[in-house]
């Protein structure tokens, strides 16, 4: 009987198409046990595949690389000092490349993303803010962003359709002056497109990396800013994992998925010289990889499931389907698995991971209010869970993962949470004025709901209370946001997304409503057009007010005063066709029939009204195709701009505050205000019927 040697692997039967390791040099790579037998901790034969993972059925992923050293070759390794600065010379290149030779010697070890690479960012916030520009005129058709391409990652779990219809992009931006914390192209030596362009594989790692903390860090707090520069840029080991741990891997790759998410088409041109679909095509692969070697569906590490929000941020931003919506819910028991959702888990946890663990939480929370208004659901999470688990209002530079306290700073303090701490709680008030008893008990006297938004702005006015936006492009945007919240959140208490047996809507006297809806749709473009607020435009399109758009629509139905049904008409239409354009698939959303029927109404009425009173509307169309008459609204809010915070609150309460406009008498009796509900119940009925298409069409809502 032959002997079996090391030969007889070659002699292996032709239908065995396993790859077997080859006898290699000493100091070469070698063949190690593979992915899955080291987490099992059994023995490999370190073959591809190998047959205990062709016994479990699971996907092999085999390790080749060089032995790493031990013993005395050890300590013959050059010392990390000599690898840092190594690591820092090679980012010193990059900043000569990027052509300010000056920054070199700014650089400070101890903090790899200040001094000398703020230069880098402000050639990136320029090339950010001036590669976009906006039209007064209102909301436009935008440029399409790049089809979410099907891949071939986990396609039982995430099955992808072979077309996506194309999500409308940008629109250009006011033309105003730039921020302060910009700088002309001028200063920087060359043209940063052509030099970008011939950038190595690690400096446009870097550079996505500095867009995430200038476009995504900022709104989508889950990271630590620090620890994650140190990793990225410093090489050195990201926390407590060892350095070829992949759970970090995948957080890179997750982070920079997001980054090119956030560009525009004109950003990516700009930046990369090369087209935003080519680099979501390259980075989604390479992210679905990373996730599926750590094996996301049934991790317990939390930077996993933070490398998995993020992914599912960015999906968000690129696919309008229900794709997000069904996957949230992975990330939601994958947090649940983990304990997010308890204030004191049964296993101990310091300073530093409790603070990342509420922010990753409300993170999830985040995107189940998006995913739920998206999709005209019910959210998943409740209440309790996010109120009782709110981050700490601290910079990240205050804390580390080996703190032990937390620093005493006050709720007046604008830190790098005090965006999150908002979100925290508008997210809060609108779960608590906005759904059905599916997993809270519904708020239904006004008088309460009037409480929750009361509570909401008075919260924010002590958050924001050393807002500085004439200086800080991001306070700017902060205070406007809240500013616009604090106003949908008053239409969202008078006129709830769903309909309540015990709900009785109060009449609003003086076209309030209308005038309401408006000035939040106002509001929203002004966010989205303003050249401050460029860099977190994409934030801002995953919450379009579709539900002030369907208020405005359902009042003007019923508005018989031709004035002001033209005054307001224009810009309802333009906010209309925008959303009709933020719809990948018209057929298939829930919420564009129903907004259709709703816009044929008022269509109805305008004719009447031009029939009845031609001469007044027409008088008044010609004003409102001039720009500057129709948009001299967003002229006093760039006024409201300029002043201080307190002054912007109190401006709003008096412009749009609806409790003072309430009466309490017999909406019966008001046949204009009875119209209008009737209007807007008519489209709540019309979503429940679309949300369930296909049983709808086969009759199963009859056998339910």
């Amino acid at each position: 009987m032959p002997s079996k040697s090391a030969s007889s692997h070659y002699n292996a039967p032709s239908h065995d198409r396993r790859i077997y390791p080859s006898r290699l040099e000493a100091g070469q790579e070698v063949r190690l046990a593979c992915q899955s037998c080291h987490r099992r901790k059994i023995k490999c034969d370190k073959l591809s595949p190998c047959a205990n993972c062709e016994k479990s059925g699971v996907v092999c992923i085999p390790v080749q690389r060089a032995r790493l050293p031990r013993g005395r070759t050890l300590k013959s390794l050059k010392p990390n000092v000599e690898r840092e600065s190594e690591l820092r010379d090679r980012v010193s290149r990059l900043e000569q490349l990027i052509g300010n030779p000056d920054a070199v010697e700014a650089r400070n070890h101890d903090n790899a993303i200040t001094g000398s690479t703020a230069d880098q960012l402000q050639v990136v916030q320029h090339i950010v803010a001036g590669t976009e520009g906006a039209n007064i005129t209102g909301y436009q058709s935008q440029s399409p962003d790049p089809v979410l391409k099907p891949s071939l990652f986990m396609n039982h779990i995430f099955p992808t359709r072979q077309q996506i219809p194309r999500l409308q992009g940008n629109a250009s931006a006011v033309v105003g002056e730039p921020d302060r914390g910009l700088v002309d192209a001028s200063t920087c030596a060359g043209n940063p497109s052509s030099n970008l362009a011939s950038l190595t594989e690690l400096q446009i790692n870097e550079q996505l990396l500095r867009l995430f903390f200038i476009q995504v860090d900022p709104v989508i707090k889950i990271i630590h800013q620090p620890s994650l520069t140190k990793y990225l840029l410093e090489g050195k080991p990201y926390l407590k994992y060892d350095p070829l741990h992949p759970a970090p891997a995948a957080l890179a790759a997750a982070v920079r998925l997001t980054s090119v998410s956030s560009l525009s088409n004109e950003q990516c041109a700009e930046l990369f010289a090369t087209s935003k679909e080519s680099m979501v095509s390259k980075y989604q692969k390479a992210a679905e990889d990373a996730l599926a070697r750590v094996d996301f569906v049934i991790t317990n590490d939390m930077t996993v499931l933070q490398a998995f929000v993020l992914c599912l941020v960015a999906t968000q931003c690129l696919d309008r389907s229900q794709r997000v919506w069904t996957m949230l819910s992975m990330a939601l028991r994958i947090g649940q698995a983990i304990s997010l959702h308890l204030h004191n888990p049964s296993f101990p946890l310091n300073i530093f991971e409790r603070e990342m663990r509420k922010r990753l939480w409300h993170a999830i929370g985040l995107l189940d209010i998006q995913a739920s208004l998206d999709r005209a659901s019910e959210p998943m999470m409740k209440i309790d869970w996010l109120q009782s688990l709110l981050p700490s209002n601290l910079n990240d530079d205050d804390i580390e993962n080996t703190s032990e306290t937390i620093p005493p700073l006050t709720e007046t303090n604008f830190t790098d949470t005090t965006f999150t701490l908002i979100l925290c709680h508008s997210q809060s008030a609108i779960r608590s004025l906005n759904f059905n008893d599916f997993t809270e008990p519904v708020v239904s006297d006004i008088h309460i709901r009037e409480q929750v938004v009361t509570k909401f702005q008075q919260t924010a006015l002590r958050l924001l209370s050393e807002c500085q936006p004439k200086r800080l492009s991001f306070h700017w945007y902060t205070e406007r946001f809240t500013a616009y919240m604090h106003a949908l959140l008053q239409l969202i208490a008078v006129r709830p997304l769903q309909r309540h047996p015990n709900f009785t809507p109060p009449k609003i006297r003086d076209s309030g409503l209308l005038k309401l809806a408006v000035k939040v749709l106002e509001t929203n473009y002004e966010i989205s057009s303003d050249p401050r607020g460029i860099p977190w435009r994409w934030f801002g399109k995953l919450f379009f007010p579709w539900h002030a758009l369907a208020v405005a629509i359902a009042e003007i139905c019923g508005q018989r005063d031709p004035v002001l049904f033209q005054s307001h008409w224009p810009l309802i239409e333009q906010a209309y066709d925008y959303f009709e354009g933020l719809e990948a698939d018209p057929k298939q959303a829930v919420l564009w029939q129903p907004m259709k029927n709703l816009m044929k109404r008022a269509q109805v009425q305008k004719d009447s009204l031009l029939s009845t009173a031609p001469e007044t509307m027409t008088v008044v169309s010609e004003l409102a195709s001039d720009p500057t008459m129709l948009f001299n609204v967003n002229q006093y809010e760039s006024e409201l701009a300029s002043r201080s915070l307190e002054a912007t609150f109190n401006t709003m309460d008096m412009y749009s505050n609806v409790f003072d406009l309430m009466d309490f008498g017999n909406m019966a009796e008001d046949f204009l205000s009875a119209a209008a509900w009737s209007n807007y119940e008519s489209f709540i009925d019309d979503i429940h019927e679309s949300g369930y298409p296909t049983l709808a069409q086969s009759g199963g809502l009859d056998r339910i």
